[in-house]
């Protein structure tokens, strides 16, 4: 399938699935940052993940991705994981270092963060969140950590 007409192909564009931006966890990441760094940009609702035009936007066929024209670049930039889309945000709009820092020292400090929350407390917080509040039944080793 060919990519939707009513897909735009100027400006940041967030693409998200369900029926609002806010909908998962991980869309609401960038659209925080967007919000807050007062990005134009337009929001997405992509039907299904499972068409070919979005696995061409993202190969892992997951949400968050955006879709920008960078400063300086004659194409289309594709970006997609939380994470990735929150570091391309900084990089190409956040100019005063509100998020990113102003500096090395606050720049690692942000860096210890970010990657703290991916590689941590993200993945951890969704085992612990399933086991204490979705499996059927309560495993305390599962949550005691």
């Amino acid at each position: 399938m060919d990519r939707p007409e009513t897909v735009p192909t100027e400006g940041l564009v967030l693409f998200v699935v369900k029926a609002t931006a806010t909908s998962t966890h991980n869309t609401i990441k960038p659209l925080i940052l967007i919000e807050e760094l007062g990005i134009p940009h337009t929001i997405y609702v992509v039907q299904s993940v499972s068409e070919p035009w979005f696995a061409r936007l993202n190969p892992h066929k997951m949400v968050p991705a955006i879709e920008d024209s960078p400063e300086g670049s004659d194409r289309r930039l594709q970006v997609w994981e939380s994470t990735s889309t929150l570091i391309y945000l900084s990089d190409a709009y956040d100019k005063n270092g509100l998020f990113s820092g102003r500096n090395v020292a606050e720049r690692a400090e942000v860096g210890n963060w970010l990657t703290l929350h991916t590689a941590a407390l993200g993945p951890t917080a969704k085992y612990w969140l399933y086991f204490e509040k979705l499996h059927p039944e309560r495993v305390p080793i599962t949550t005691a950590k």
